[in-house]
């Protein structure tokens, strides 16, 4: 089945996002974002009317959490709920996702995380119950992925920092203004 303007008559979609950034301690950060949606679809399948429509909602919230020597612990949990795509639905997915770092005054810093920790992040998808084609399917990302970093900073610590330069753009964008 291949979704083209051809296939779908008319397709209604409103939505609203917020996106919320929180201190909730001097050490708990958070930013989350929510976006929800309202779509429906109008058409006509094979001489037959079709007409869907379907609330929607995404969750994103990013939780970053500073401990005591130097360590920070960051947690994002993903939600998103079912959605109108043409004949069938997207279902709902959703993964978490976190990741602990070390910082290290003079030696770097070192990061450990862990993508997907339920193993729930896949695209599922399913026909409408009214459709004459029942077909339903689903797409499985890489497994639980675990992933070690660690960065070292090379160099002299002692040189001064950049002087700030401008560029002859600028210069002569001062001489025409003055």
């Amino acid at each position: 089945m291949f979704l083209r303007t051809d296939n779908i008559d008319r397709r209604q979609t409103i939505s609203v996002m917020v996106a919320v950034p929180l201190e909730v301690t001097p050490w708990w950060e958070t930013q989350n974002n929510l976006t929800a949606n309202y779509q429906k679809v109008n058409s006509v399948l094979n001489g037959e009317v079709y007409e869907v429509d379907q609330k929607g909602l995404q969750v994103v919230l990013n939780n970053t959490f500073t401990l005591p020597k130097k360590y920070t612990v960051e947690v994002t949990g993903n939600y998103s709920s079912p959605v109108i795509n043409g004949y069938f639905n997207w279902l709902s997915r959703g993964f978490i996702n976190i990741g602990i770092q070390k910082e290290f005054e003079k030696a770097g810093v070192i990061r450990v995380s862990c993508n997907d920790i339920l193993e729930t992040n896949q695209v599922r998808w399913r026909s409408f119950e009214a459709a004459d084609i029942d077909f339903s399917g689903r797409l499985k990302f890489e497994k639980r992925v675990f992933m070690a970093t660690y960065t070292y900073k090379f160099g002299n610590s002692k040189i001064k920092g950049t002087r700030e330069r401008k560029a002859g753009s600028q210069e002569e964008q001062q001489r025409v203004t003055n």
